[in-house]
């Protein structure tokens, strides 16, 4: 199975690029039997970006590619594209944690 993941501008103009990633699409390299991906978007993680849990090494087979902007908070009822190839049965789980615990900031 083979992903196809937004890697949207969002209109960030950080890199000079709103325009031209405007609609990017990350494909990712096609997975091996069974094996699920943990993609963190975040520029501040300490994680690396994309990991599977099986240990299979899958920044070796992404060429060098990898996400340029993190994700942004969609409001409104438009979605976000996520496409898939050769795949029987697949999902896609997003969470977005909150990075503080309370309403008003507080560090945890």
């Amino acid at each position: 199975m083979k992903w196809h993941l937004p890697d949207f501008s969002w209109g960030n103009k950080r890199y000079r690029r709103a325009v031209q990633d405007a609609d990017r699409m990350l494909i990712l390299p096609e997975l091996l039997g069974d094996e699920h991906l943990d993609i963190e978007t975040d520029e501040n993680t300490k994680r690396e970006p994309v990991r599977s849990p099986k240990d299979t090494q899958i920044y070796l087979r992404m060429d060098g590619k990898g996400f340029r902007v993190p994700a942004a908070p969609v409001s409104g009822s438009g979605g976000v594209p996520v496409g898939v190839q050769n795949a029987r049965r697949c999902r896609v789980r997003v969470e977005c944690p909150r990075p503080w615990p309370k309403p008003w900031g507080l560090r945890r």
